[in-house]
Parts: C-alpha cells; sequence; structure tokens
C-alpha cells in the first residue's frame, strides 16, 4: 500500500510539474521600419520625489533599489525607469517613421551578441506623434495603434508591443524576449513626458 501512495505522490508531482511549465506560442510580429541610432540609458540620480516612486516600484517586484536607471529620449520627449532586468539585457534604438507619421520613435530591443536585434521585433515601442496624426490613425479600420502613455497641447505618445514572441521557442533568445516583456500599467507609472 505505500509503494502505492508513493508512485501516485510521484505521478502528480510530475504531472503538476508539466502543467506549470506551461505552453507558448511563437509567431513572428512585425516591426516598423524606422531610421535607426541606437542610444545608451543613462543613470538618473534619485531624488526626494523618486523616494515614493522607488517603493511602489520594489512592491510591484520589478526593482531592485540599488541600480533604478532612467532612459531618457530627448528627441522623443520623454523620460522611462527602467527595470533592473534591462540592465545589460535591452537598448534602445530610435528615429524617425515616416509610415507611421511618427514625430520620434523608440523601440526597445533585446541584446544578442552584445547589441540590439533590431532584425527582430522589439519588446516594445514607444512613438511620439501630433495630436492630429494621431486622431487621424486611430480613424482608420484595423488593429489600434497602441495604448496612450501621456500626451500634452501637441503631442501624443502611444506604447506598442509585437503581438507574439519572434524568437524560436527552444532558444535563450525566446526565454529573454519573454522575461524583459513589461505590461503597460508598469511602463505608464514610469513614463514621463519632458515637453
Amino acid at each position: 500500500m505505500n509503494k502505492n501512495k508513493q508512485k501516485v505522490i510521484a505521478i502528480l508531482t510530475a504531472l503538476t510539474f508539466v502543467l506549470l511549465a506551461g505552453c507558448t506560442d511563437n509567431k513572428a510580429a512585425e516591426t516598423p521600419k524606422t531610421t535607426e541610432k541606437q542610444v545608451e540609458t543613462q543613470t538618473q540620480g534619485n531624488q526626494g520625489t523618486s523616494e515614493n516612486k522607488k517603493e511602489e516600484q520594489l512592491q510591484d517586484g520589478h526593482e531592485n533599489e540599488a541600480d533604478l536607471k532612467t532612459f531618457i529620449s530627448k528627441e522623443g520627449g520623454f523620460s522611462l525607469v527602467q527595470p533592473e532586468m534591462w540592465n545589460d539585457n535591452v537598448a534602445a534604438v530610435e528615429g524617425k517613421n515616416a509610415e507611421m507619421k511618427a514625430e520620434w520613435e523608440t523601440s526597445f530591443h533585446i541584446l544578442v551578441d552584445g547589441k540590439a536585434d533590431k532584425e527582430s521585433s522589439a519588446l516594445m515601442t514607444i512613438t511620439k506623434m501630433t495630436k492630429a496624426n494621431y486622431d487621424a490613425i486611430s480613424k482608420e479600420e484595423g488593429p489600434t495603434i497602441g495604448d496612450k502613455l501621456g500626451e500634452n497641447d501637441k503631442f501624443v505618445w502611444v506604447m506598442s508591443t509585437p503581438q507574439a514572441n519572434p524568437y524560436e521557442e527552444k532558444s535563450d533568445e525566446f526565454k529573454k524576449f519573454n522575461d524583459m516583456m513589461l505590461d503597460f500599467e508598469f511602463v505608464k507609472k514610469n513614463f514621463k513626458m519632458n515637453n
């Protein structure tokens, strides 16, 4: 009887492990073409009002208090406090995007062999466009252009993400891409317009 219990427990444990492992979908997603330049993330000092933000991020499990970095896009007119997990794993590629009629576009790509993998889909893209262009594109048929992060009198900033992981399912890049993905609420909370 004891051996039967052990077998049942072993089978249940194995089934639980298989179920927890989960399944993923591996479809390619397209990234808009941009005139590109790779940019560096800048470390910015944490001052008085950022203490509350740090506490919130720590509670969300996205940050380690020691290494908060802020990406600043001068042309894009925004800054973004990045999660610690992006340190040495993600780089930004910026440029104009005529196809989207964007003033500026910043795409965040995982690093492969120390360089931004611009040939594959970005983890996310933040697009700065005029309100007029945003309104016109929003009225068009088809998929939405993304989620609005912010706006001022002249511009709208939109975040878009790929529909699927572009890498082979069993590759290291596939796992890295999944690990580096951010949700909209995290980005919105850590996004700041600078103009």
